[in-house]
């Protein structure tokens, strides 16, 4: 399956997507494609004070994710920066509506202490204009709440993973 979309995209003559495709998945002995960057232990910290929300993060990165990632959460903002200085995360899902923190000001204060660690940034909000500005504000991603798939997740994580 995974040999016949590698020849299919170069059938086509795709030289990027087909060199995409080869560097962010690795072929498991499956042959079904990983992320590379789930091939190693990654931790991923959920600052998410909606357990209903964080559990549905779990969910979809066990469900989507083949290999083993440790998936930490914080229910405050404070106690994600207090983590972040003490422990070694890869990547962090950062809600911008948390008890101690609202709006940019979250985005601010958890780059402030952890500027090299990719950023998604999930929302309630459907806003394009926010998201724009999260970017730009050095989120590496924004997803909407309402609209986000295990398979849009996922995606979003690799390519932050990728960039490190």
């Amino acid at each position: 399956m995974i040999l016949g979309r590698c020849v299919e995209v170069l059938r086509e003559g795709d030289a990027f997507h087909f060199r995409r495709l080869m560097t962010t998945m690795s072929i498991s002995k499956d042959g079904s494609l990983t992320p590379l960057w789930a091939s190693r232990q990654s931790r991923i910290l959920v600052v998410e004070d909606n357990s209903g929300d964080a559990e549905l993060v779990r969910a979809v990165l066990e469900q989507n994710v083949e290999s083993s990632i440790e998936i930490a959460q914080s229910n405050r903002l404070t106690d994600a920066i207090r983590r972040i200085a003490v422990e070694r995360f890869d990547l962090i899902v950062l809600d911008l509506g948390l008890p101690d923190s609202k709006g940019f000001e979250t985005l601010e204060r958890i780059l402030a202490v952890a500027a090299s660690i990719p950023i998604i940034v999930l929302t309630g909000q459907e806003d394009p204009d926010l998201a724009e500005k999260l970017i730009g504000r050095g989120a590496k991603e924004c997803l909407c709440k309402n609209n986000v798939s295990g398979e849009l997740l996922v995606h979003a994580i690799t390519r932050c993973m990728k960039s490190l």
